[in-house]
């Protein structure tokens, strides 16, 4: 019975590839085509010397130049392929992340076919999240390969490679240096500073030898357009964030304020947390600090929700170990609202506090979990 049950979340999760790819395919083929479509605009731009955050795209681009960068081999084959890679890649960034966290959780029983059976799971099970990554050709999935990526290495104690992937996320998106606030917890300077460095070369280094003291300009302009305009007006913040709640009382402080009470919030899971493995305290505490995330940024959308998979997972992993009822409850609300709900504010964010006080409660004391 549980291999034909098996058996058929694989295949009706390669179905919902199938429809997926067929649905990108359209939605980026369309005149204004989609975020995706803004990247490789951008890039394209970049490289001929013009200032990539002021395209003709439909959608802006609000990215450091560094990923310009990533994008210009993209820019050099025909549009449906840069499509299709797009697409590929971004499955493969989210098999490989499963992979990752269920080794971590599971080292003694991991086998290929069970992260085959929780990678079709989460396909369905989460397909409203993936499909608006895909669908608006979102590099978010990529960026948690990169950020999971950084915690594998990290576990592993090479301070190199876990430096370089959380470096080279920071350099498409600045949120994930909010990780750094975790390595930091961890007393881990070395990979601050190298991280550090590496981020700074991706971000400035790379474009100014590309485009010189252009890439400068642009970023001045990316500053007072984006960077400044959204940290610090209230009216700009948006979403389900802690930031957007904060920002009807302090609006030039909220992302601040958001950030220094995650931080403690993170600070204090770390300190009371009795998990023996350390490997999967770190996991869980590096799934709350991606929760964190998403209250903090001044910007939350649907596709940004990507970011809880690895809580997600770890949370899936446990009731199959240990059924529950009251979790399972729960891991169904989440389940639900993202799919029904993700739109709404209102609901999503008491669904992602529910989510982080869940997963801080299990790190707490996996014994009283039990007792839920």
């Amino acid at each position: 019975m549980k291999n034909k049950l098996f058996s058929a979340t694989i295949f009706l999760s390669f179905a919902s590839i199938i429809l997926i790819v067929i649905q990108t395919f359209r939605r980026a083929f369309r005149p204004i085509g989609n975020d995706f479509t803004c990247y490789l605009i951008s890039a394209s731009d970049f490289i001929q010397g013009k200032n990539p955050y002021t395209t003709d795209s439909a959608f802006p681009y609000i990215y450091p130049q560094f990923f310009d960068v990533l994008m210009l081999p993209f820019t050099f084959v025909p549009y449906w392929l840069a499509v299709f890679l797009w697409i590929s890649i971004s499955y493969f960034s989210l098999f490989y992340t499963i992979k990752i966290i269920l080794r971590i959780l599971n080292p003694e029983n991991y086998s290929f076919y069970n992260t085959l059976v929780y990678f079709s799971a989460i396909n369905l099970l989460q397909f409203a999240i993936l499909q608006n990554n895909f669908l608006n050709g979102q590099v978010n999935i990529i960026l948690l390969f990169l950020c999971t990526l950084f915690l594998y290495y990290h576990l592993r104690k090479n301070i190199f490679f876990e430096s370089l992937f959380l470096a080279i996320a920071i350099s498409i998106k600045i949120t994930p240096a909010f990780l750094l606030i975790f390595l930091l917890f961890h007393k881990k300077i070395k990979t601050i500073l190298l991280t550090s460095v590496l981020a700074f070369l991706f971000i400035f280094g790379l474009p100014f030898l590309l485009t010189g003291f252009k890439s400068i300009e642009y970023y001045k302009y990316y500053l007072d357009t984006f960077i400044l305009h959204k940290t610090m007006q209230g009216d700009e913040i948006i979403g389900y964030s802690l930031s957007s709640i904060f920002s009807y009382v302090t609006p030039k402080f909220a992302v601040i304020l958001s950030a220094f009470t995650m931080i403690v919030v993170n600070f204090l899971n770390q300190k009371l947390s009795v998990i023996e493995s350390s490997k999967i305290q770190k996991t869980i505490l590096f799934s709350l600090y991606l929760i964190s995330i998403l209250f903090i940024s001044p910007m939350s959308e649907g596709h940004h929700l990507i970011l809880i998979f690895p809580a997600y997972i770890y949370l899936l992993d446990f009731i199959i170990k240990k059924p529950n009822k009251i979790l399972t409850t729960i891991f169904v609300i989440i389940t639900i609202v993202p799919l029904v709900f993700r739109k709404v504010d209102l609901i999503v964010f008491p669904t992602l506090l529910l989510l982080y006080f869940i997963i801080s409660k299990l790190n707490l004391s996996i014994s009283e979990s039990k007792n839920l």
